[in-house]
């Protein structure tokens, strides 16, 4: 397998530094397409991987999902050559763009906070900042909570920061109160803590705990107007122009993963589609 070691899980660093083409890459490739970046979207990727897969019996017919690289370790290492697809969470600059990136929109997903808690289906406004900022530290019934956040890069982070402000901010990483929760840094990361912390609140999208059957329980964000936060994250397949001799099997995965079939099985599981 090709070594991924030109990602960047901090996605808040310089999205150019991270497109950067980077000298020693490995050169030996597996046969088929290989598609790396954001944690966000590995879920609904490698499950159109395998529907591809189901389809033929040609390895070239395979497609490779490593672990989570980040938005900005995608693009970096898409031109590096070491991937043939980047996916990412958000659209490219315009400078990225002048650099050979073409960007696909693959579908959306709703970011919700999640628990294990079967009870909770949904938690006002005011009790989710008393949360995060370290206000309320148990559940009604006396158990502590474990507030997850992420990094500072995350780009759900970013959507929430944009889209409720204050409560962005009592979101943010506590630098130095490490009693106030754990930092997580990939869409993983926040998975395996909301599943092993009893008592633990934290936030992905829905698309992922459909596609991977998570038993978690996504949680309806009260305003105080009544209204509910609604935040969608959108994920996309970004490819270099010059594919060069890798130009088959990138446009037949391609080909795939925008087509009916795939978006079939995407709106099945929780996502929404172009």
């Amino acid at each position: 397998m090709v070594s991924l070691c030109v990602g960047c899980h901090n996605e808040a660093s310089s999205d150019l530094a991270c497109a950067a083409p980077r000298p020693g890459v490995a050169s030996s490739r597996p046969e088929g397409v290989i598609v790396a970046g954001t944690g966000a979207g590995l879920s609904p990727i490698k499950m159109l991987a395998k529907a591809y897969e189901e389809q033929t019996d040609d390895l070239k017919a395979r497609a490779f999902v490593p672990v989570s690289i980040g938005t900005g370790g995608g693009l970096r290492a898409l031109s590096a050559g070491a991937i043939d697809l980047a996916i990412t969470a958000r659209s490219l600059t315009p400078e990225e763009m002048a650099m050979g990136f073409e960007e696909h929109p693959l579908a959306t997903s709703r970011v919700v906070f999640a628990t294990r808690r079967e009870a909770l289906t949904q938690i006002d406004r005011a009790t989710l900042l008393a949360i995060y900022r370290g206000e309320q530290r148990t559940w009604p019934d006396g158990r502590p909570i474990t507030p997850l956040f992420r990094e500072r890069g995350d780009s759900s982070l970013k959507l929430l920061r944009a889209h409720d402000p204050e409560l962005g901010e009592a979101l943010m990483p506590p630098e130095r109160d490490t009693k106030r929760g754990l930092v997580l840094h990939t869409d993983q990361q926040m998975r395996d803590a909301l599943l092993e912390i009893d008592g633990a609140i934290g936030w992905l999208h829905v698309g992922m705990i459909r596609t991977e059957s998570l038993p978690l329980h996504p949680l309806e964000v009260r305003r105080e107007d009544r209204t509910t936060l609604e935040i969608e994250l959108p994920i996309y397949l970004v490819e270099a122009k010059d594919k060069g001799a890798r130009r088959e099997v990138i446009e037949r995965f391609l080909s795939f993963a925008l087509g009916d079939e795939a978006r079939q099985l995407l709106e099945d599981h929780g996502y929404r589609t172009p």
